[in-house]
């Protein structure tokens, strides 16, 4: 059986559960730290079960995610309040809590009134109408989908007629995926039923081979599974982006962007714990969490190097030039991961665009240097955008001619490539609201034998 309860723990009554919320957002706000970061401090320490817990982050997200349509819908509800005054903070949070209950459909206007009576509800109530009437149609869409208008502007060009049901699958809950780690159990099956006896339900994820999609309300991370490092927590787009780098038996990998190391284990478990994998990447805290995860998941192929995003000393360069693959995960928008991260899209900046850009090259760049004849890497994004994506590809493979694509047809077969990949088989392109992934991108080039 799965771990019990805390002994303390109670249901969080609506009304409790709406005191949580805002104090969680109003901690996020008054101290400048990332919601997610508060809700991994706070509420651990509650004495809360973990549906509940889970609920509580649910609608802090809900709410992150649909400030910019919410305080459209609240401005000039709130009675007693001037043009241009802003509310206490405290009013403010309560009021977005409120409205987006009441915008979704889980309360009507007269439960919105008797939670918080200061405010005309049944003005909020007609903001989808209001949103209607507005001119221009970025900012119709901006609204709709809340998102600044300038990427509801990108989002209308780029995406064209798909840009509603991409920006809708982007405010939906992403699922909890897993991935089986093979080095500690036999398949995904035998993962299943470890989990089943500890009372935790699953699914296979659709297109990974390796995936699990955890259901309801549970205490993962404390289970025996997870303790024993059979599983590690992985999106079902990042893991077939490892699966397309195919490194071969004892091979030597460079993952070249590691971040906190989730694709690094994946690649570790790919070689069966031979050959060898090295993990770079600038953050240092990131890194350092992967000497844990490492410990759990039992690799014994991965070694871990904190290095300057600017530069590559001679070991890495070294190692690189050695390498059969290179994996190039690089700096994105993000814009494909929203659902698990909705604060990124109020910091992303166009500027933000073209410095990600100039990093992006920057970064293939000096991995295709590196290239060896023969080798392939592997360029990697959870974005959507073309600038980011095959705009990079296409240009490197303009200026060299030594570069060619390896279609992903051609690692994965054809059957399992085609419902995950572009028309020609060629790249990795998983869409949101087509594949319930991240949104993600990848291309794999290969430099020729001479």
């Amino acid at each position: 059986m799965s771990d019990p309860e805390p002994a303390a723990a109670r249901a969080l009554d609506e009304r409790a559960l709406q005191s949580l919320v805002i104090e969680l957002r109003e901690a996020s706000l008054r101290s400048g730290r990332r919601l997610r970061d508060v809700l991994g401090e706070v509420l651990p320490q509650r004495e809360l079960g973990a549906a509940d817990r889970r609920l509580a982050a649910r609608r802090c997200y809900r709410v992150l995610q649909q400030e910019r349509r919410l305080d459209f819908a609240l401005e000039g509800a709130i009675r007693g309040r001037g043009p241009g005054r802003s509310p206490p903070l405290e009013l403010r949070e309560a009021a977005r809590y409120v409205a987006a209950l009441l915008l979704d459909g889980e309360i009507d206007v007269d439960e919105a009134g008797r939670r918080l009576p200061r405010i005309d509800w049944s003005f909020v109530a007609e903001a989808e109408l209001r949103i209607a009437r507005a001119r221009d149609a970025d900012t119709r869409f901006g609204l709709t989908w809340s998102i600044p208008d300038w990427l509801a502007a990108r989002f209308r060009a780029e995406f064209g007629d798909e840009a509603a049901a991409i920006a809708a699958s982007l405010n939906e809950e992403p699922p909890l995926t897993l991935r089986a780690n093979l080095l500690k159990v036999a398949s995904r099956e035998a993962l299943a039923h470890a989990l089943a006896e500890e009372g935790v339900p699953t699914r296979p994820t659709a297109f990974a081979p390796h995936g699990l999609v955890a259901l309801g309300a549970i205490t993962l991370f404390s289970s025996r599974a997870f303790q024993s490092g059979a599983f590690e927590q992985q999106d079902e787009a990042s893991q077939l982006g490892c699966l397309v780098v195919a490194p071969p038996p004892r091979g030597r990998v460079l993952d070249a962007c590691a971040g906190a190391g989730g694709k690094t284990l994946a690649l570790s478990a790919a070689l069966a714990n031979q050959g060898e994998v090295l993990a770079i990447d600038p953050n240092e805290r990131r890194l350092a969490s992967l000497v844990e995860r490492r410990r759990r998941a039992g690799t014994a192929n991965v070694r871990s190097l904190a290095v300057a995003e600017d530069s590559w000393p001679d070991a890495v360069t070294s190692f690189a030039r050695s390498a059969d693959r290179i994996l190039l995960d690089v700096p994105c928008s993000g814009i494909g991961s929203w659902r698990r991260r909705p604060d990124a899209r109020w910091s992303l900046r166009p500027s933000s665009l073209e410095n990600l850009q100039a990093t992006q090259a920057m970064l293939l760049d000096r991995a295709l240097a590196c290239l060896a004849p023969g080798a392939r890497l592997v360029y990697s994004t959870c974005t959507l955008f073309a600038d980011e994506n095959e705009r990079q590809v296409e240009r490197v493979l303009a200026r060299d001619a030594t570069l060619e694509l390896v279609r992903v047809a051609e690692i994965l077969g054809t059957a399992a490539a085609a419902p995950i990949t572009d028309a020609s088989g060629t790249v990795l392109r998983l869409l949101p609201h087509r594949h319930a992934t991240d949104g993600f991108f990848a291309a794999v080039i290969r430099r020729r034998r001479r």
